[in-house]
């Protein structure tokens, strides 16, 4: 008769090791890849906050902000799961892309206006 192992005896065996996923070269790549998206999104709300703020003086734009960044993920969170499980690396381009836009355009709305000099 055969004896059956339970989950106490093959940890008795086998001692946990906590950071076996890091022994992997991807998986570190990926947790390191995954730190930076974040810590980047984490900025650019920040940023956006910031700009809005010292643009306008007034906190009910600052806090409209949130209100335009929460209706449109409501409304497309669905379909835009399927479409960056789908096409992985090219949603994360489009957000670098927007990223670089909103950039672009905060440099332009705050570049001094340089009038010309009088001949």
């Amino acid at each position: 008769m055969v004896e059956s192992s339970t989950p106490a005896d093959v940890a008795a065996i086998q001692p946990h090791d906590s950071y076996a996923a890091l022994r992997h070269r991807e998986f570190r790549w990926f947790i390191v890849s995954m730190f930076a998206m974040v810590v980047s999104s984490q900025l650019q709300a920040v940023v956006v906050g910031w700009q809005v703020y010292r643009l306008t003086h007034d906190p009910l734009s600052l806090g409209l902000i949130g209100l335009a960044e929460a209706l449109p993920f409501i409304a497309v969170a669905l379909p835009a799961g399927y479409l960056a499980d789908r096409y992985g690396m090219t949603t994360a381009f489009f957000g670098l892309a927007t990223a670089a836009v909103v950039g672009f355009l905060v440099l332009l709305a705050t570049m001094p206006e340089t009038k010309p000099s009088p001949a």
